[in-house]
């Protein structure tokens, strides 16, 4: 956290690790988002996941990561489980070819090369602790149906 903090390594839509900064503020700001688009009549799409191949190769060129430290952080990725329960009743283990664990400080490193990408296409952006979402609206007659 150190590091991090003298370094201004924090983007600044991030909401974790910061005073005033709360997952909870960003969840009000996408529902603001979402019910604004759907008080205008429109259909809103998010996109959450964090690509690992993009986070492997931000390290890489950005933090110049590679060698032993690189395969640590590929091996911390790679083949990662989830399960989810509900009522009692577990789901079968699934692997996560995206995302990364909750408070992984990974997901700062990931969030810089995000956000320009975001910024240069103007899209609205949220970045949580260890996620990020970007949405799409438009009226239901423009979605493409696949």
């Amino acid at each position: 956290m150190y590091y991090v903090t003298i370094n201004s390594l924090f983007p600044s839509r991030l909401s974790a690790y910061r005073p005033f900064h709360s997952v909870e503020t960003t969840l009000v700001s996408v529902h603001n988002d979402l019910v604004r688009a759907g008080d205008n009549g429109l259909v809103t799409g998010l996109v959450t996941p964090v690509d690992h191949p993009i986070l492997l190769s931000t390290l890489i060129h950005r933090h110049a990561v590679c060698d032993t430290a690189l395969f640590c952080f590929w091996s911390y990725l790679d083949h990662r489980c989830q399960s989810f329960a509900v009522a009692g009743d577990q789901t079968d283990d699934f692997i996560l070819d995206c995302s990364v664990p909750q408070g992984s400080l990974l997901f700062i490193s990931y969030t810089t090369e995000a956000r320009n990408v975001f910024d240069r296409h103007g899209k609205p952006f949220y970045l949580f602790a260890d996620d990020k979402q970007t949405s799409a609206s438009g009226r239901v007659s423009e979605v493409d149906i696949i």
